[in-house]
């Protein structure tokens, strides 16, 4: 079994920003070593594919040395300078190469920390948005330790959630194209793209193909079945008299004699506003294709995680940090 640990810790990006919390989520197997281990081949792969081209031609142009020093003078002078070429071309693009990414160091550094954060905002706000989705309304938890347990939902509970559990149109007709487009200016960012390593990149890339294939997912006919119509605990707020085709509108909880808690909020297309206080429970025949696209949303996330760090970099204004504590008597 393969789980979260997570830690957290204060930690600033640089003396004139503002405070960052760092927050730090191992992905730790059972057996250390074995993650250990594979970090370990995963870096030796991206350093050989790194200096391959190098490696080669420096080869290539030593072969050709060695059997020119056994031909005619003729031959011996034409195979030498073939060689000279070989051998200093990619020392000096070797060596151009080393000196580039060292007095553009820190620039790198920080432009790579920018994006990251901002990259993993966006993470944990597809993470939340996920657990919304797939836990009732009262049983939604957006704790570090419940996200962390989320990522790595089976299979099975996860079918067993969706089957069990009743829903409100607010958590299903949310929609995603504010996040589709994020990570679609990500992409045409080439300053940024530029900072990231090509294994972060394809990163990206999988994570808004996976979002797209999952947003399809509602596109299906009888996806979700209407078992109620609207519940009386719960109201909508937000500019419900605007005739954009979508708008950002808020869930409210009853709490008390007129009074009510904020309990989510998301963007809703005008024709979905008269659902989105009615009950709905998945549609048991079509449950497993859309549980495939929920684990593969998880499996693009936990795939950036392991290949920026294994850490979330998030900035404390954007989000607020709440630990729960249990007290004995």
């Amino acid at each position: 079994m393969v789980w979260f640990n997570g830690i957290v810790s204060v930690q600033p990006i640089c003396e004139i920003a503002r405070p960052f919390i760092l927050i730090v989520i191992f992905l730790c197997p059972v057996k250390y070593y074995t993650m250990h281990k594979r970090c370990y081949m995963v870096s030796i792969k991206k350093n050989f594919l790194r200096f391959l081209p190098y490696g080669t031609s420096i080869l290539f142009g030593l072969i050709i040395y060695f059997i020119g020093i056994y031909l005619n003078d003729n031959l011996k002078s034409l195979f030498v300078n073939v060689s000279a070429a070989f051998l200093s071309i990619p020392l000096l693009f070797l060596f151009y190469e080393v000196f580039r990414k060292f007095s553009h160091r820190r620039l790198n550094k920080e432009i790579y920390n920018y994006a990251k954060l901002q990259i993993d905002s966006e993470v944990l706000s597809i993470l939340s948005r996920l657990t919304k989705l797939v836990y009732p309304v009262e049983l939604q938890d957006l704790s570090i330790n419940s996200l962390n347990r989320f990522i790595w939902i089976p299979m099975e509970e996860l079918h067993k959630l969706l089957l069990e559990s009743q829903y409100l149109g607010f958590q299903i007709y949310n929609k995603w194209d504010k996040c589709e487009k994020y990570f679609e200016d990500v992409l045409k960012n080439t300053f940024v793209l530029d900072k990231l390593e090509d294994e972060s990149i394809i990163c990206i890339i999988e994570i808004l193909k996976a979002i797209k294939s999952f947003e399809q997912a509602f596109s299906i006919e009888d996806l979700y079945i209407q078992v109620a119509n609207n519940e009386s605990d719960y109201k909508i707020t937000g500019d419900l008299s605007t005739i954009n085709a979508t708008s950002r509108l808020l869930l409210l909880k009853k709490v008390g004699n007129e009074q009510y808690q904020v309990k989510d909020f998301g963007d809703f297309h005008i024709s979905d506003r008269d659902k989105l206080l009615c009950t709905f429970r998945v549609n048991e025949h079509i449950v497993n294709y859309f549980i495939q696209d929920i684990l593969n949303v998880l499996a693009s996330i936990i795939k950036w995680l392991d290949s920026t760090g294994k850490e979330i970099i998030l900035d404390t204004n954007q989000f607020k940090l709440i630990t729960k504590c249990n007290t004995k008597s």
